[in-house]
């Protein structure tokens, strides 16, 4: 689900509302959760939702399961959009520590118009990383605290 969204100089058409919900591994951060995953519960996972990726293409699977290889050896998840193929998206996961990723960090960008990708990489790696430790300040507030 996405939970946040914020536009940059570039606005991109057509991405998903906040709230909206995609199968997972159709996103980059879906993709990057999945990567995250022992092997055996991602591909319970993308057996559980076969039936939805029917809604994204016929070969939509294979091709998810092609890109969650790839995902897996490199670190990070990347799309091309499967209903606007001019769109792709990076997708990383906020490292937790000791636990089993649950949050993703990803960019939607326009194929033609983005910069050098080691520089985009580096920027979602670094806003994973603000996120992450935004989520460790939440965690460690004594229970029963106003900001609880």
């Amino acid at each position: 689900m996405y939970i946040e969204r914020l536009d940059g100089p570039n606005e991109v058409k057509g991405i998903s509302p906040v709230g909206s919900r995609l199968p997972i591994g159709v996103g980059s951060g879906g993709l990057a959760l999945l990567a995250a995953m022992e092997p055996r519960e991602a591909e319970a996972l993308l057996c559980v939702n076969e039936h939805r990726y029917r809604a994204f293409g016929r070969h939509t699977s294979s091709i998810l399961r092609s890109r969650l290889l790839e995902a897996q050896d490199v670190g990070y998840a990347k799309t091309i959009s499967f209903v606007r193929p001019d769109m792709g998206s990076l997708g990383v996961v906020v490292p937790q520590i000791g636990q089993i990723p649950k949050f993703a960090v990803s960019i939607v960008f326009d194929i033609g118009k983005v910069g050098p990708f080691e520089d985009l990489l580096s920027e979602v790696r670094a806003a994973a990383s603000q996120v992450a430790r935004a989520l460790t300040l939440t965690d460690s507030r004594p229970q029963g605290s106003a900001l609880s």
